[in-house]
This record gives C-alpha cells, sequence and structure tokens, in this order.
C-alpha cells in the first residue's frame, strides 16, 4: 500500500507541476496594463513605453495601427518631425520603440500612399468618418473624443461623442 500512496503521491505531483507551469506561460503570453489599447506580448513593453514616453512628451502617442509601418520607419528616422527638430533617440532606445512598432502597426492599405499626417491615414479615416480633422492635425485633439488618450487609452468616447453613436 505505501508503495502505490508514493507512485499515486509523484504521478500527482508531477501533473500539478505541468499544469502549473502551462498556467505560467499562459499568463505570460500577453500583457496587458490597464490603461493600453491592446494587450502586448510582455516583451514588447518595453519598447510601448520608450514609445509613448518619446512621442507622449510632446502629444498624445497613437495607437501603432493608426498608421503604417512605412510612416513610423520615416518618423523614427528622421530629427524633422512636423516643423520641429527633435533630438535623435539613441539606437538602443530606437530598435525599442522600432521593434514595438512594427509589431503591432499594419501594412499599408491597398491603393494607399505612405500618410505622413494622421487624417491622410485610410485606417484613420475609416474609424472616424465623421470627423473633421484640422488640417493641422492636432493630435491633442484626440482628447476631446477619447478622454483616456493621455494614458494611451482611445476605447473610451467622451459621452457627447456616445450619445452620437
Amino acid at each position: 500500500m505505501p508503495r502505490r500512496f508514493s507512485l499515486l503521491f509523484a504521478i500527482t505531483c508531477a501533473v500539478c507541476l505541468l499544469l502549473g507551469s502551462g498556467l505560467e506561460r499562459l499568463q505570460a503570453a500577453t500583457y496587458a496594463p490597464v490603461d493600453t489599447v491592446d494587450p502586448i506580448q510582455p516583451r514588447y513593453a518595453l519598447g510601448q513605453q520608450v514609445y509613448r514616453d518619446s512621442c507622449g512628451g510632446c502629444h498624445v502617442a497613437l495607437p501603432p495601427e493608426v498608421l503604417p509601418i512605412q510612416t513610423w520607419q520615416i518618423l523614427l528616422s528622421e530629427t524633422q518631425h512636423y516643423g520641429t527638430t527633435l533630438q535623435p533617440l539613441d539606437v538602443p532606445t530606437q530598435r525599442l520603440a522600432a521593434n514595438y512598432l512594427r509589431t503591432y502597426t499594419r501594412s499599408l492599405a491597398v491603393g494607399e500612399t505612405v500618410p505622413y499626417r494622421l487624417r491622410n491615414s485610410s485606417l484613420f479615416r475609416s474609424l472616424h468618418p465623421q470627423v473633421n480633422v484640422p488640417s493641422t492635425d492636432l493630435v491633442n485633439s484626440c482628447v476631446s473624443c477619447h478622454p483616456g488618450a493621455p494614458q494611451f487609452s482611445y476605447r473610451q468616447l467622451s459621452p457627447e461623442w456616445q450619445s452620437n453613436r
């Protein structure tokens, strides 16, 4: 009887360990801070933070998928940024942000030219058909409809836009 008990105990422990390690891997598969746009993998969390800190220091950081990867490549590589000269990011920082953006952005839509301005993004226009974007693309104006935009949360709409839906 003790031998059977020992064998049963060993099998039970092995099953528990396997299940436990599987749950840890499942929980680590996505990283979703409360204020983010979409869940991201943990290995891109630092890149997202670099992107949010670098871009969000002057204006709200846009969700990566609003602009195609080709636009992000241009924006990351140049120091002239919409009429302002920026301090270039050091190479490791730029790589972190680029890896995050490359993973969570999109390709150009069929027939779309590379949009340098938000108002020229086909995805942005399709998501905002009734929004009249000013010619200066004031990305801080996103807050008027998306009050959580400074925290990188675009899912919630302001009450006046919710009533128009």
